[in-house]
């Protein structure tokens, strides 16, 4: 049996990364999640049969994953992100360019 891996490179504004493995992970989505202050970037790797405007970020509290299309109708996914604040898909902005889709998410603010 041949088990997968990836390597997911997080990131902060300070500099600081911290990788992290993931066992077994979907073949087509890869991102890297770089978290700011206000913000959260996905920087989204997508083979060449998926179309970009068929890429969605669903969001669960904390958890953010990357679903999309291939062309033939497939749906693949990427493996859930664990982020340090919660995000919103409200105000979010979407870039496309060479074969990476790069996503902003704004932070949900916290409660008083």
């Amino acid at each position: 049996m041949v088990s997968l891996f990836a390597l997911l490179l997080v990131g902060s504004v300070d500099g600081t990364a911290r990788a992290v493995e993931r066992e077994n992970p979907p073949i087509g989505i890869s991102a890297v999640v770089v978290e700011a202050p206000g913000s959260v970037r996905l920087r989204i790797s997508l083979r060449d049969d998926v179309d970009p405007r068929s890429v969605e970020v669903q969001i669960a509290g904390r958890d953010a994953t990357v679903v999309a299309r291939t062309t033939r109708g497939a749906e693949i996914r990427s493996s859930t992100f664990a982020l340090q604040e919660a995000a919103t898909g409200e105000g979010a902005v979407a870039e496309y360019r060479d074969g990476w889709l790069t996503i902003t998410l704004r932070k949900k603010e916290a409660p008083p």
